[in-house]
């Protein structure tokens, strides 16, 4: 995927993200035919290789008309990053004498960089109001969040922490904020849960086995993925809030003794 991606490079425009505000200046004034046209060849290599749709078309006839939008600004510059990540993975194989000696954070940063296209991609494309499609439709789950799930469980934790944050409104420097952090904590895995449930074929046998496990592999996911020291929380407490939100659409009386002795106050 890589290799197919790097083909994509756009040498003509180095963008640091050090240029703060500057870049999308930059970048708006970059975008033509030639750069909608590279956007919808990356839709196209991801949709192939991850199985969701992104919108190529939109992108293609945008294209065909010579045509720009100063809402695709944020599109382009993750694509830009997308690729310049696709490089460095392709490069980083290449030195490498196999697969298992490159570098962990290479990959890290090459899921990132799809993730954040994706999510990108989810708000320039898709026809519906986003916060209706997070609480009352079933698009992003059908077309985003359960197929990535079973593509990578780094690349989906990204994609459905990057929609939450578009949908709440904040950056990720809140989540420094003990009780902002725990409210991400609850409400990711709320939202995880809820997607294993209605598109897992195994579903979801040990709940509260599943919303700790959730919890946790949510709070690692931020301080590794966002290299962020965040703050000390009583993860207990946060399984206990999810398991009663959960409880509301989840029948509990289904539990074994076991669960309920676990120490969960539900």
């Amino acid at each position: 995927m890589a290799g197919a991606l790097s083909e994509v490079h756009d040498s003509s425009l180095e963008l640091s993200l050090a240029e703060g505000d500057r870049i999308l200046i930059r970048a708006e004034q970059e975008i033509d035919t030639t750069t909608l046209r590279r956007l919808r060849k990356l839709t196209e290599v991801l949709e192939d290789d991850l199985g969701i749709n992104l919108g190529h078309g939109k992108f293609a006839r945008m294209a065909s008309t010579a045509a720009t939008a100063s809402s695709v600004v944020a599109v382009a510059i993750a694509g830009w990053n997308l690729v310049e990540a696709a490089d460095t993975l392709r490069d980083a194989s290449k030195r490498a004498e196999s697969l298992q000696a490159v570098k962990e954070d290479r990959f890290g940063t090459f899921y990132r960089a799809i993730g954040l296209f994706v999510v990108e991609c989810f708000l320039f494309t898709t026809p519906l109001n986003y916060k209706t499609a997070w609480k009352g439709t079933r698009y992003l789950n059908n077309h985003y969040l359960y197929r990535l799930r079973s593509t990578s469980k780094l690349l989906y934790r990204l994609t459905l922490s990057e929609v939450h944050y578009a949908i709440r409104g904040f950056t990720k420097e809140a989540l420094r904020n003990a009780d902002q952090f725990a409210s991400y904590l609850a409400q990711v895995t709320i939202k995880s849960v809820k997607i294993l449930q209605e598109y897992s074929d195994d579903g979801v046998d040990d709940l509260i086995e599943t919303v700790r496990q959730e919890v946790e592999e949510f709070h690692a996911f931020v301080e590794n993925s966002y290299q962020l020291i965040v703050p000390e929380i009583e993860l207990q407490s946060v399984v206990q809030e999810v398991v009663k939100e959960l409880s509301t659409f989840i029948d509990l009386s289904e539990l074994s003794s076991k669960q309920i002795m676990s120490g969960i106050d539900i």
